[in-house]
């Protein structure tokens, strides 16, 4: 199962810098995107990120895990 993962407090088009572990930078789309072996590999990042969203990527009509950080530092990363 391939997703396309974003994380709302970094920029997911840089190739350098991955929303999370073992995603691969797709070059044609600018996206990331991280492949789960079977459904438990999909809740275990469930587990371990804790506010996720799935939604569409229109883009690509893939399904995308968007990775919500603490809404704290969120906030903080927007008043600089």
């Amino acid at each position: 199962m391939k997703y396309v993962v974003s994380r709302i407090s970094k920029n997911s088009l840089s190739p350098e810098d991955p929303p999370c572990e073992n995603a691969q930078f797709d070059n044609n789309n600018k996206l990331w995107i991280k492949e789960f072996m079977d459904l438990k590999d999909l809740m275990r990042f469930f587990s371990k990120y804790g506010d996720l969203v799935i939604k569409e990527n229109e883009k690509t009509q893939m399904a995308e895990i968007v990775i919500y950080d603490d809404w704290q530092d969120i906030m903080t990363k927007l008043k600089r």
